[in-house]
Parts: C-alpha cells; structure tokens; sequence
C-alpha cells in the first residue's frame, strides 16, 4: 500500500513538474517581451518625447529679506547686515483645465507605444494680497520684491509645441523655458512686472499644445 502511494505520490509530483515548466517558459517570454518594449519606450522618448505631468501653475513673488545680525568680537560687539533671498508662492483661487487628445502610435521593431497629443485651455484666477502682508521671517527685516513670474512645472519640455502666450488680465506674456522653481526646474515661466500683481483677483488664461508618451497629467495646486 505504501508503495502505491508513493509511486502515486511521484506520478503526480512529476505531472506538476511537466505542467510547470511551460508556465515558467510563458513567464520567461512575457518577461522578456516587457523588458525589450520597456526599451522600446526608453528610445522612443529619448528620440522624441516621454510622459508627461504638468503642475501649476502658481504665482511666484521673489523678494529679498535684509535685517541686523548681531556679532560678537572679542569685547566688541558688530552689527552686520545679512540679505537672504526668498520666494513666496501663490496658488490659483480658481482653475480650469479644458482638453482635447489626439492619440498615434509608434513604433520600435514589433513594439508600439500610444502617443497622446493633447490641446489644452487652461484658466482661472489668483487673489493677489497685498505684497505688503508677505510674511517677515525676521521680526523688523526689510522686505524688497523682486520680479514677479507665473510658473509651471512641465515633465518633457520637448513636447511643448510653440510656447504659450500667458493672457494676465488685460495684458499677455510669453512663456520662456524654465520653471523657476526649485523643486522642479522643467517647465515654463512667464515674467511680470511689479505693477502687475496689483491686490486683487487677476483673470489668467493661456493655450498650450502638449504632446507626451502614454500619459498626460495635470496636477493642480
């Protein structure tokens, strides 16, 4: 009886082992189908454009920040003045984002990846505060504002077809490359005058062609 079993026991063990190896061969294949289409994607985006994620936009205010340090040297006690530069962001009251995608598809040998095309319409407005309400880091510095600018954080700039005109309410602005923001410097700013962040709300609006691989996101702020 026991013999039974076991012959039983190694009947099955091998039946499982000749299912299985098929199943790991079709593993093997999918593996290496991702790992050449991921490639495919790679090259693709290096030649042309990659995915891409737009955030913003926010008004940026840079200003600078002077005030006294007191220093002590020896028995004599310095007074040095110190000037540190800061930004203050403003995000926008309202935002909307109207979009129209067109989608194509290329190719790398027997790999193909969507390309989204998309034709957005972006507006809304800021509450600008009175730029004399920015907050003091230091209590009794003194605060000179600097050049003004609206941002926006775009992934792949290559895919950004002729800059956007910014409409900052009733005048326009181009948009130059480069965010100015620190966290991410991709994307695209648009420089105003002092004169121009009056207190207030302040319509904005501007077009902007965007194509991207596999993927467009809008991250509002």
């Amino acid at each position: 009886m026991q013999k039974k079993l076991a012959i039983k026991a190694f009947i099955i063990g091998l039946l499982m082992l000749l299912l299985g190896l098929p199943l790991l061969m079709i593993q093997s294949t999918i593996g290496e189908r991702m790992y050449f289409r991921d490639n495919a994607a790679r090259s693709i985006a290096q030649d042309s454009v990659g995915e891409q994620q737009v955030v913003g936009p926010v008004l940026v205010i840079p200003y600078d920040e002077s005030y006294n340090v007191e220093e002590k040297n020896g028995d004599r006690k310095e007074i040095r003045r110190e000037t540190v530069r800061s930004t203050h962001l403003i995000f926008p009251n309202q935002l909307e984002v109207n979009s129209r995608l067109g989608t194509e598809r290329r190719y790398r040998g027997i790999h193909q990846v969507l390309m989204y095309n998309g034709a957005h319409k972006v507006s809304g407005d800021f509450v600008v505060p009175p730029l004399g309400e920015i907050p003091h880091k230091v209590s009794g510095s003194d605060i000179r504002i600097g050049q003004p600018y609206v941002s926006l954080a775009v992934a792949d700039v290559r895919g950004v077809h002729d800059f956007p005109r910014l409409v900052w309410g009733l005048q326009s602005f181009e948009f130059e490359r480069g965010s100015g923001l620190r966290s991410q410097s991709a994307g695209l700013h648009a420089t105003l005058q002092v004169a121009d962040v009056t207190p207030g709300p302040v319509k904005f609006s501007f077009d902007m062609n965007l194509s991207g691989m596999n993927s467009q996101e809008f991250v509002p702020l």
